[in-house]
């Protein structure tokens, strides 16, 4: 996937979110369904919670920030990634 603005950012880590939660929910359906342990269960269920806290934590940071994006524009973007890299010879 290509992210072609700053919207489109969000929007992945929106989706992110919303993947964490269904994850989360079909953990409980794994211990229904005696797939795996209680304990087991609930430690999925807490590090899934906590994710999605997270991720809903760095959208609205990004959201707060005032960051709109603009190194996602061609212009803004290097011709190659080894521009990056110092010379070895400098």
């Amino acid at each position: 996937m290509q992210v072609k603005n700053f919207e489109d950012f969000l929007e992945i880590w929106k989706d992110a979110r919303a993947l964490t939660w269904e994850i989360y929910q079909l953990t409980y359906v794994t211990l229904d369904q005696s797939y795996v342990a209680p304990k087991d269960c609930d430690d999925a269920s807490k590090s899934f919670r906590r994710l999605s806290i997270m991720i809903s934590n760095l959208i609205d940071y990004l959201k707060r920030s005032g960051l709109k994006g603009s190194k996602y524009t061609a212009t803004n973007r290097p011709k190659s990634p080894t521009s990056l890299i110092p010379s070895e010879t400098a």
